[in-house]
Parts: structure tokens; sequence; C-alpha cells
């Protein structure tokens, strides 16, 4: 079994590259990184991986609300590249696609 203490260490390597990815506005590795973001954070919330520190279900929380922060993120990187994608060849800016989180 891992101890807490490495949890914690690749919990905060899982940080670290998801803010690399956001610096880079690297679709790709956003996702990816928010991906390893929720496995540590699944592994760091495991019964007896850590005691019930006060912290570390904060880390967790914080973790959650920005792997959802990165997910919009990348729709919105998405939207914006077939947007760019359209004006270049001249047949004009799209319509807005329809995505969950947009109210019609």
């Amino acid at each position: 079994m891992t101890s807490g203490a490495t949890l914690l260490m690749q919990f905060g390597a899982a940080q670290q590259r998801l803010d690399a990815a956001l610096a880079a506005l690297d679709a790709d590795a956003i996702l990816m990184a928010a991906g390893d973001m929720h496995e540590a954070s699944v592994a760091l919330s495991a019964p007896g991986a850590w005691h019930d520190a006060g912290d570390i279900s904060a880390a967790i929380a914080g973790a959650l609300a920005r792997i959802e922060s990165c997910r919009l993120r990348v729709m919105f990187l998405a939207d914006h590249g077939a947007r760019a994608v359209d004006d270049l060849t001249r047949r004009g800016a799209s319509p807005l696609r329809w995505r969950p989180d947009r109210c019609a």
C-alpha cells in the first residue's frame, strides 16, 4: 500500500502537470493532466490512504472543481478552433454548436 505522503506528492505532481498544460493551452495535455489529477484524487481519498485531515478533503474538493473547469476550457478551445478554421476557409463564422453546458 502506498503511504499517504507519497500519495500527497503524486497529487501535487498531478496539479503541476495540469498547471503546465493550462498555461500551454494544449487541449490534449489538459485532458490527460485532468485525468491524472482525477486518479491522484481517487487514490488520495481511498479509505486508509490518509487519516481524515481537513486539508486533504479541501484539496480533493478543489481538485474536482479544477477538473470540471478544465473540461469547460477544452470545450471552449474546441469551439474557438472550429470557428478559426471556418474563418480561415472563408465559409464565414460557424453557428454555435449545441453543448450540454449551453442553454438553448
